[in-house]
């Protein structure tokens, strides 16, 4: 005669404590130190051992065979036999222990001993025989999710360290995003300094030279200049006399001067353009026209520059350039930078170069 287990349908010997496809134990009396064997069952040492080792286990019946189950589970009842989300074997038995107040489920893997009890919405894994398993080593007497367990079996993470991995993981892109943007801001102002990036044409806002092109224009960009300003201080000397609260009378002598000193002030608002030959500033009350071959240096800012140039003394400020942007690819990277000082600065270098 045969046996076929209620697990998997395989057709045993009669005489059969185990299926020898699934492992699933038929019930009745054996050495369960001999159960190996036959078995490839990677969970069987394990799941052998705790059963020598455990004098208190249980057995139940869920009407088609016997179960056994830890001692603990020994007044619960089964209610059905489901796939284990860890080993994947039809061995998953559901457990409920009915009481007056509410009710208590546990859950029992038959082959790999995976156990966990309900705590409303959550589960606490409690045991597992192979204890080197993933979802031991981290998550032993944790309470969580079902779809948290689902994904640990299958070497996830909880939802809580997934966030941190996730975290860490977007904090170390954004790094290498930061990191990637640098070199491709150093490859940027190398090329633009020394002439190497082509710059685009466009329309120009003023009437151009003969083989003058223009690059940049930049509206509502504020042109300042250094101004002299005066201010009047007094000394005085002599004896200060109080007549009544809050009046005082002085004698003796005192004298004024002007001091004299430069501070920057804007003069007026316009649009900046850049052209391979020259920087023209077109306001409503000046106008700049200055000679990239006359340039004799350029500070930088964060929102513009400055400008020395030959057969003028005061130096030019241009500013708000970085209220604008421009695009940039490099290796099919864009990159969109702000016209910083440094920028501007470049642009205009790579043009003298090229003089």
């Amino acid at each position: 005669m045969t046996k076929f287990c209620t697990g998997c349908g395989f057709e045993n010997m009669d005489d059969a404590n185990f299926c020898i496809n699934c492992g699933k134990y038929f019930g009745g009396d054996m050495d369960l130190r001999n159960t190996n064997s036959d078995n490839n069952d990677p969970n069987q040492n394990h799941k052998n051992a705790a059963q020598l080792n455990n004098t208190n286990n249980k057995q139940l019946s869920n009407n088609q065979s016997t179960i056994q189950v830890p001692q603990k589970y020994s007044d619960y009842s089964i209610t059905e036999e489901t796939e284990c989300f860890n080993c994947h074997k039809n061995s998953f038995i559901h457990l409920n222990k009915k009481s007056f107040l509410s009710d208590k489920w546990a859950y029992f893997c038959t082959n790999c001993g995976l156990s966990l009890e309900k705590y409303g919405n959550e589960f606490k894994l409690t045991d597992i025989y192979d204890k080197n398993n993933h979802m031991w080593e981290l998550y032993n007497s944790k309470t969580l999710t079902k779809e948290e367990w689902i994904r640990i079996a299958s070497g996830g993470l909880s939802d809580k360290d997934q966030k941190e991995r996730d975290n860490q993981l977007a904090i170390q892109k954004e790094k290498e995003k930061e990191l990637e943007r640098k070199q491709d801001l150093e490859l940027v102002i190398q090329g633009l300094t020394k002439g190497e990036i082509d710059l685009k044409t466009i329309d120009s806002p003023v009437i151009l030279k003969k083989n003058e092109e223009a690059y940049l224009s930049l509206p509502h960009i504020t042109l300042s200049e250094a101004r002299a300003v005066r201010v009047s201080r007094s000394t005085g000397s002599g004896a200060s006399f109080r007549v009544a609260k809050g009046l005082r009378v002085h004698s003796g002598g005192g004298q004024s001067r002007s001091v004299s000193h430069d501070e920057i002030m804007a003069i007026d608002s316009g649009i900046f353009v850049i052209t391979n030959k020259r920087l023209i500033f077109l306001g409503s009350k000046k106008s700049v026209n200055i000679d990239l071959k006359k340039i004799l240096s350029i500070n930088i800012f964060k929102d513009g520059i400055s400008v020395q140039r030959e057969n003028k003394q005061k130096v030019e400020y241009f500013t708000k350039t970085n209220k604008h942007s421009m695009t940039f690819t490099l290796d099919k990277r864009k990159q969109t930078l702000d016209l910083e000082g440094y920028l501007i600065r470049a642009i205009i270098l790579g043009q003298i170069a090229k003089l």
